[in-house]
């Protein structure tokens, strides 16, 4: 009874959080600009999670670290990767670009880390961690949640083409895999948001707010392939501890 309520629970955060983001990109939030508009989506959708989460769906979300330290320092080497790429492509920036770039960047991962990896991860994860399979399921749930969080891509439909939001959604549900690897691994939210912050500084940083629409299959597939790989390494390098901890 139980699983079939938060099933259903996270199935309703889903189209409320879909409901409050197509309402404020049709409201006022349409005539702001594109940096506040970022914003003011992302601090709304963020306190409305976290008012459900209190509420109803009554999710634990670590923060604490829990790998040891030369662990966390291995595990982090996708977050140093992505943090000097950050440096040299702000390079020839203006300050107030580079600041803008790594605000919106930060809370946009804490918003979508906390509800897709916190949350929807961890309750996917919870059920599907109930028989003696651990690894298997905590391996499904990455492969699960990673869809939802690709899929939830395609509300952007409203202001792109097909093709390049589909091209997004691929690639977003690969990077997926990586987040829920990396909180597995971790234990804690703080190293996914980092790393998902470094990936859309870049973006924001390269081409600002409307970066997708710049998107190749290449560059889609190349991303992808490269996110798999991440995960791969994080997930099998971890598949003791990761059993464990089920």
């Amino acid at each position: 009874m139980r699983k079939t309520r938060d099933y259903w629970v996270m199935i309703c955060s889903m189209a409320w959080v879909a409901f409050v983001l197509i309402c404020l990109r049709f409201t006022f939030v349409a005539n702001f600009g594109d940096i506040t508009k970022i914003f003011v989506e992302e601090m709304v959708l963020l306190v409305s999670v976290f008012v459900l989460n209190v509420l109803f769906l009554k999710q634990k979300v670590t923060w604490r670290i829990k790998s040891s330290f030369k662990e966390t320092l291995l595990i982090m080497i996708p977050v140093f990767f992505f943090f000097m790429i950050d440096i040299l492509v702000s390079s020839g920036h203006a300050l107030l670009d580079i600041l803008k770039a790594g605000g919106i960047s930060v809370i946009v991962a804490l918003f979508e880390e906390y509800y897709f990896r916190g949350i929807i991860f961890s309750k996917i994860s919870f059920y599907l961690n109930e028989g003696k399979a651990a690894y298997a399921g905590r391996i499904k749930a990455c492969l699960y949640s990673g869809l939802i969080f690709g899929g939830f891509h395609f509300i952007n439909l409203f202001h792109q083409s097909f093709y390049i939001t589909t091209l997004q959604v691929i690639q977003v549900t690969c990077l997926g895999l990586v987040l829920c690897a990396l909180y597995l691994r971790s234990g804690s939210l703080i190293l996914p948001i980092m790393l998902h912050a470094a990936i859309d500084f870049i973006s924001f940083i390269s081409s600002g707010p409307e970066v997708d629409a710049h998107l190749t299959l290449t560059g889609c597939l190349t991303g992808a392939v490269v996110y798999i790989v991440i995960a791969f390494l994080l997930l099998n390098g971890g598949r003791r501890r990761i059993a464990a901890e089920a």
